[in-house]
Order: C-alpha cells, then sequence, then structure tokens
C-alpha cells in the first residue's frame, strides 16, 4: 500500500478530545495530562485532495499552546511518533500550531516554501513584474548553499536566461553543467566566489542559501531577492539594512480555481510521485528530472507573490 501524507491538527478545546473516561474531565489539569500523554487519545479520518489520499489527524494538544504546556506539548509529540508505527504515512502537514515543533516530528515535514522552488519558472515570471526592465535584459544571480537546490534551478531556469551570475564557495561542483548550458545555449554563466564579498550585479537574486550570513550587502541596489527558505529574522535584518532590496518571502498558491495551503499543496503533490518525494527528503538529483517535471505538469499551480 502506497504511504500517505497526514495533516496534523489540534483540538481547540480540552471537552473535543475523546478522553474515554468521563470522569477525567473533573482532575486536575495535571492529572489530565499525564492521562493524556499515557493513553495519546486522538482522531484520525481519511481524506483526500485532489485525488490523493490522506489522513487527517487531531492529537491532544489545545490550541493556541501556552509556553508553559512546553514539556507537555514535547511528550504528547514524542507519543505520537511512537504512534507512527500504526500508519501509513511519510509525509506530515502541520497546523500552524505546531510549526514551531516541526524538528521533533520523526517524518518529514511539508514546509511550503519549497513549492516555489519546483515551480520555480513560474516564480520567476511572477517576479519579473518588479522589475522595470525587458525580459531579456534582466541579470539573473543564483547563491549557492549546501543542499541541491541551485542544480533544480539550473535545469530548470537558467536555459531561459540572458544573463547569469552563479554565487557560490564551490565552483567546481558546478563546471560541468555551466559547460551543457553553455554548449547548448551559448550562456555564458559568471561564476563569483561567495567568500570574497564581491559587488554582485543582478536585478533579480534566487536565494538557495540557508546560511545566515550578510551577503545582502553585496546585491546590487532595488534588487528582487526571492527567498522562501530564511527564517524571519534573518529577513528583518536584511530588511533593515537594505531598505532598497524588493524581498519575496511567501506566496499564495492557487491549484483547480482555489487558494490552497502552501504546506497542504506540496503534501499533496509530494506524495503523488516516489521521485519527487525522495527528491524532498534526500535531494535533486538530474537523471530524475523528465519524471519530476511529468508529475509537475500534472499540478498546473499558479502564485501570487508576498513580500517581507
Amino acid at each position: 500500500m502506497q504511504k500517505r501524507y497526514a495533516y496534523v491538527d489540534c483540538f481547540e478545546e480540552i471537552n473535543e478530545i475523546p478522553l474515554g473516561n468521563p470522569l477525567i474531565r473533573f482532575c486536575t489539569d495535571k492529572m489530565i495530562k499525564k492521562h493524556l500523554i499515557k493513553k495519546f487519545p486522538n482522531t484520525i479520518e481519511e481524506i483526500s485532495y485532489a485525488n490523493i489520499p490522506g489522513y487527517y489527524i487531531k492529537i491532544p494538544i489545545i490550541k493556541p499552546t501556552k509556553k508553559e504546556d512546553e514539556d507537555y506539548i514535547t511528550s504528547i509529540i514524542q507519543s505520537f511518533n511512537q504512534h507512527l508505527i500504526n500508519y501509513d504515512i511519510d509525509i506530515l502537514v502541520l497546523d500552524s500550531t505546531l510549526k514551531k515543533y516541526r524538528h521533533q516530528f520523526n517524518l518529514a515535514v511539508s514546509i511550503g516554501g519549497t513549492l516555489g522552488l519546483l515551480y520555480i519558472n513560474e516564480i520567476i515570471q511572477e517576479a519579473k513584474k518588479e522589475i522595470n526592465k525587458p525580459s531579456k535584459e534582466i541579470r539573473y544571480v543564483i547563491v549557492d548553499g549546501a543542499s541541491t537546490d541551485v542544480e533544480f534551478v539550473l535545469d530548470h531556469a537558467a536555459y531561459d536566461m540572458n544573463s547569469l551570475t552563479l554565487v557560490t564557495e564551490t565552483p567546481s561542483r558546478y563546471e560541468k553543467k555551466l559547460a551543457e548550458i553553455y554548449e547548448e545555449t551559448g550562456l555564458a554563466i559568471q561564476v563569483k566566489d561567495k567568500r570574497l564579498r564581491q559587488e554582485i550585479e543582478g536585478d533579480l537574486v534566487i536565494q538557495c542559501n540557508k546560511d545566515h550570513d550578510k551577503l545582502f550587502y553585496c546585491y546590487q541596489a532595488n534588487a528582487v531577492l526571492i527567498d522562501f527558505f530564511s527564517d524571519e529574522e534573518v529577513l528583518l535584518n536584511t530588511k533593515i539594512k537594505r531598505k532598497d532590496l524588493c524581498i519575496i518571502n511567501t506566496f499564495d498558491s492557487y491549484y483547480l480555481d482555489q487558494k490552497w495551503s502552501s504546506d497542504l499543496l506540496l503534501g499533496i503533490i509530494l506524495n503523488s510521485d516516489l521521485a519527487l518525494k525522495n527528491m524532498y527528503l534526500h535531494g535533486y538529483r538530474n537523471n530524475v528530472k523528465d519524471r519530476i517535471d511529468k508529475v509537475l505538469k500534472k499540478y498546473p499551480v499558479k502564485f501570487e507573490l508576498i513580500h517581507f
């Protein structure tokens, strides 16, 4: 049986939790929590979005969460992790209440920003509207990181660019790919060493670097920065230091003429194909490019970009 995605939610009130023994409700909060940790009462039902089956699970955490409940929440998540063996699940979509605890879950968690990477061409088309230049004159920059995101962007977007700079600490890693692009398109990609902190000319910067460095000081004035992976604190620091930058850090996603949660939509799409799921879990390999592209074409997602 194919494994499924699961949307993991919390309860609004303690009265909604199936405690089993009704007398438990009259106990102290401490006693109730001990009971919930031990018995782990939860609700689970089958769901289907875009004809992809999954599960909707509620675990015994009350939202909004309180700081004094942190130890209890950790214990409940640990109980949930132990119960996962009973479910055919390999991708979790977390309610917003649970996102800050995502590293405590034992399964992969759907992070909607990755949707922007998978559909990077659609994102670029929308971002270009922020630049007062003809498309052919736009200069692009890709900032490298430790993941395989750059390989994916190069394979899917570089062939339509007329000017591209790759900022990386490991130029040798991309020699073969850059040679292939030059041979097929004539595009000579400029490579800059990220460690040298040189001025980086480019109208549109695609941030694939998850390091908390200060490379933003090097970007040209009024550049558009696409960054779906840095946390809010990093983006806020960037915005304070570089008020001229147009920072795009998230988006609204639309599929089948409906607005979707990006986390949920990504979870559904990942669950529809093993190669795509493996890419999310283990990184991109270009020998599965055609298969991944075929899957993504089944899900024509549209985007509305949101500025930070």
